[in-house]
C-alpha cells in the first residue's frame, strides 16, 4: 500500500483513538438513567451509538470551524484538507465535507473497500465535493480528479 493511503489511514485512526477518548469521557459522565433505547420510525437506536456518532460530528465540525478541516491526526502527519485547485476549504465546503465523512463512517465497509482496493485516493466524501487531502503542499493521487 501506498505510503499516502497510510498516511491517511494513520490520520483517521488517531483521530478515532481521539474521538473514543472523548467518547469515554462524556460517556461516563452521563447519568445511567439518561440512557434508554430511543425508538425512531421502528428502527432502534442505542444512546452509546448515538453518542458515539455524535462525539464523531462535534469533533470533526470542531476543526471544520477552527482549522479548516484539518485535525489533530491530520497535523500530526503533516496532512492537510485543500480543494483539488490546493486552496483552502471555506467552511461551509468543509463542514459538508465532515457530513459526508459521517455518511462514510456509517457505511464503512463499503468506503473502507473503495478506498482500500480503489485507485488512488478515493474517499466519498472527498471525490463528491473535489476535495484532497494533501501531504506538504503535494497532491495526493485521486483518480477522480488527476
Amino acid at each position: 500500500m501506498k505510503t499516502a493511503k497510510m498516511n491517511r489511514i494513520g490520520a483517521l485512526l488517531i483521530d478515532l483513538i481521539l474521538i473514543s477518548l472523548a467518547y469515554t469521557l462524556i460517556f461516563n459522565f452521563i447519568p445511567k438513567e439518561w440512557l434508554s433505547t430511543t425508538q425512531l420510525y421502528g428502527w432502534g437506536f442505542e444512546p452509546d451509538t448515538l453518542l458515539y456518532y455524535g462525539t464523531f460530528l462535534v469533533y470533526f465540525l470542531l476543526f471544520d470551524f477552527t482549522n479548516s478541516g484539518d485535525s489533530p491526526g491530520k497535523e500530526i502527519l503533516r496532512l492537510q484538507t485543500l480543494d483539488i485547485s490546493r486552496q483552502k476549504l471555506e467552511r461551509k465546503r468543509a463542514v459538508n465535507r465532515t457530513l459526508l465523512k459521517l455518511v462514510s463512517l456509517i457505511i464503512f465497509p463499503v468506503s473502507a473497500l473503495l478506498y482500500l482496493f480503489g485507485e488512488g485516493e478515493f474517499s466519498l466524501h472527498d471525490a463528491y465535493l473535489k476535495t484532497g487531502v494533501f501531504p506538504q503542499g503535494k497532491p495526493v493521487k485521486n483518480h477522480l480528479f488527476n
